[in-house]
């Protein structure tokens, strides 16, 4: 008897063990106004961690802030900055040419309600993963804006994995306008770039094994912009390998190269789904450069314009071993493509005026070059190598300003739907061209360019006088026009 009483009760206080141990935790909530500096807030959290209050105002940052592995060497540091808004909590980085905020091995972040403004770092975020350990990144910016000039990316992801962008600003600005007077600045490669491995070495103070390793899974991209202004820059730079990348309902500007750049010469690049996205590069030659092997990419609906050439697929020697083994080609090829619903708007010339000469100086190398020259053909997408693809309608566009803004004693061109009069039956049904009723693009213009090796598409013309695919190409492609002028 006694002993079954005491078999009952060991069972009674065992189940009370593991109850409370089941309950979950109170989440520990810190304001950072009762901390001397931001850092010392976050080192006061537990070792499970827990969320920052931040307050209006500015806070100033001439140390990189410390919220990766190292912080508290627990796999499950959970930390969350929140401030009081994008435009009222101000985080000012002057970290002389380091990381602002490093996340490097922290898979428990979110990041809200606040702005990042640069003076002096090299990135604004630093999301890595560790490369003796493989501890990933993974985390969550929500309502954040980064702004000022970063000399890599103001978001640098190299190994980083399940990494959420909702809401979010994100421009690396040049410095000529928002930077005046920084010593030490560059202008930057990126907004935010996306690497496998370490390629522009940023190097985490607080990880002593290094930083970078390992590939990029799960990118999502919800409601945010993301701009560069600096030459030769983009929007968004991915190298591979890397997969599962979403861009939905957002907004890209660029002012350099392009507004998404996809590299796959040394890893392979997967699905990606761009929808509902608008793109601006008035400013730039492409919306979207990839080159080597870039795959299973689905572009769906939204509008875009550039002024060169808005998709532009280069072939390039790759060599790398991914999941399926080693991969080497003499040509990289972009395979599986799947383009719908799209609008695409070629920007012929920015026609300057008084008081924008600086502008086309800083541009286009001059006034004298505002505008492409005659003998480039405008494509609006061009691929070197594309196989089992699907190019369905889409809207062509081709706009081409005046010399000068229309006045008072300008002359007046009737129009018809956007054209004048001789426009209307001298051009091809997909260009619009308010200007002069000489100005003809119809000799220069095509839908798409298809290489020689390319085999097994599906391509849909708007006009014969489009399509541009040599006649070795135009065997292996199911081709439709679906208007032809006579």
């Amino acid at each position: 008897m006694h002993t079954k009483i005491k078999i009952l009760a060991s069972a009674l206080a065992l189940g009370t063990l593991i109850a409370t141990a089941a309950e979950p935790k109170t989440p520990v909530t810190l304001n950072a106004s009762d901390y001397p500096t931001l850092q010392a807030a976050v080192d006061a959290l537990p070792i499970t961690g827990g969320t920052i209050i931040l307050p209006p105002g500015q806070i100033k940052l001439d140390k990189t802030l410390n919220l990766s592995y190292a912080a508290k060497k627990y796999s499950q540091f959970s930390v969350h900055l929140k401030g009081a808004g994008k435009m009222a909590t101000n985080i000012l980085l002057d970290t002389k040419g380091q990381p602002g905020l490093d996340f490097t091995g922290n898979g428990y972040w979110k990041v809200s309600d606040l702005h990042i403004l640069n003076r002096s770092a090299n990135v604004g975020a630093l999301l890595a993963r560790t490369p003796a350990n493989g501890r990933g990144c993974s985390g969550e910016f929500s309502n954040v804006m980064f702004s000022g000039c970063y000399p890599i990316a103001a978001v640098y992801m190299t190994g980083a994995e399940v990494c959420r962008f909702f809401n979010c600003n994100i421009e690396n600005q040049l410095m000529k306008h928002y930077n005046s007077g920084v010593e030490g600045m560059t202008e930057g490669e990126a907004a935010l770039m996306v690497s496998p491995s370490n390629i522009r070495n940023v190097q985490s103070p607080y990880c002593e094994e290094g930083t970078g390793g390992g590939s990029n899974t799960e990118l999502t991209i919800i409601g945010c912009t993301i701009g560069s202004d600096a030459p030769k820059s983009a929007a968004i730079k991915i190298f591979g390998s890397a997969s599962d990348i979403r861009i939905v309902g957002s907004y890209l500007h660029s002012t350099g190269f392009a507004a998404i750049y996809l590299d796959g010469t040394k890893g392979n690049l997967s699905n990606i789904s761009i929808r509902d996205v608008r793109i601006e590069c008035e400013k730039a030659e492409h919306a979207l450069y990839a080159i080597g092997h870039v795959n299973m990419i689905t572009i769906e609906g939204g509008a875009w314009i550039s002024t060169k050439e808005l998709i532009l697929q280069e072939a390039a020697p790759v060599a790398f071993v991914d999941a399926g083994g080693p991969c080497v080609s003499k040509t990289g090829a972009a395979t599986k493509w799947k383009i719908s619903q799209l609008s695409l708007c070629i920007w012929d010339g920015w026609g300057y005026g008084k008081g924008e000469d600086k502008n086309a100086q800083e541009y286009r190398g001059g006034v004298e070059n505002t505008a492409w020259p005659d003998d480039v053909p405008h494509v609006f997408m061009r691929f070197d190598k594309l196989t089992d693809s699907v190019i369905e309608p889409c809207e062509m566009i081709t706009m081409r300003n005046r010399d000068t803004k229309p006045d008072g004693n300008a002359k007046t061109l009737q129009t018809v739907n956007g054209l004048t009069v001789e426009q209307a039956g001298a051009i091809n049904e997909a260009s619009f061209m308010p200007g002069d009723g000489n100005q003809k693009l119809r000799d220069r213009q095509r839908l798409i360019s298809v290489g020689p090796e390319s085999a097994g598409n599906r391509i849909t013309a708007v006009t014969e006088q489009q399509l541009d695919i040599p006649q070795t190409a135009a065997g292996d492609n199911f081709i439709t026009i679906l208007r032809k002028k006579k």
